[in-house]
C-alpha cells in the first residue's frame, strides 16, 4: 500500500513541475502525460495494443494532424481522438487493426459513435435539412 500512496505522491509532483507522470519528459500542454504516454494511453484504451503507439503516431503524422472528417486541427490531450472506421460495435475483430483507425475531433467522434461513415453523413445531412428549413 506504501508503495501506491509514494507512486501517487510521484506523479502529483510530476504533474505540478510540467512533466509527464510516467517520466521525466515535459508533458503536453493539454495532458498530463508526454507526447509518448499519451499515445500509448491511447493505444491501450482504445485499440487494446499499447505496441500500436508508434502507428499512431505515423497516422496522426499522415493526416497532417487534421481530423479526418472536419479538416480541423488537431491537439494531443485536446481534441484529438481515434475512430474506428468500421465501429467495433460492428466488428470487434477490427478493434486492434491500424487501418480501421484513423484521428478525428473528439466532440465528432462522441456525435459519430457507432455510426459508419454513411451514416454519420447522412445524419449530418438531416440535421443541416432540418436546421435550414427552421430558419426560413
Amino acid at each position: 500500500m506504501a508503495q501506491n500512496e509514494n507512486n501517487k505522491r510521484w506523479m502529483k509532483k510530476q504533474e505540478l513541475n510540467g512533466l509527464c507522470i510516467f517520466c521525466k519528459t515535459k508533458s503536453l500542454k493539454h495532458s498530463k502525460m508526454c507526447e509518448r504516454h499519451f499515445l500509448m494511453s491511447i493505444a491501450t484504451s482504445t485499440l487494446k495494443n499499447r505496441k500500436l503507439a508508434d502507428e499512431l503516431l505515423l497516422l496522426f503524422n499522415l493526416q497532417n494532424g487534421k481530423c479526418y472528417l472536419t479538416g480541423r486541427k488537431l491537439i494531443f490531450g485536446l481534441n484529438a481522438g481515434i475512430d474506428h472506421i468500421i465501429p467495433r460495435s460492428k466488428n470487434k475483430n477490427l478493434i486492434s487493426d491500424i487501418r480501421n483507425i484513423r484521428w478525428v475531433d473528439k466532440k465528432v467522434n462522441e456525435i459519430k459513435r457507432d455510426l459508419t461513415d454513411k451514416e454519420f453523413v447522412k445524419l449530418c445531412k438531416d440535421v443541416l435539412n432540418n436546421y435550414t428549413l427552421e430558419l426560413n
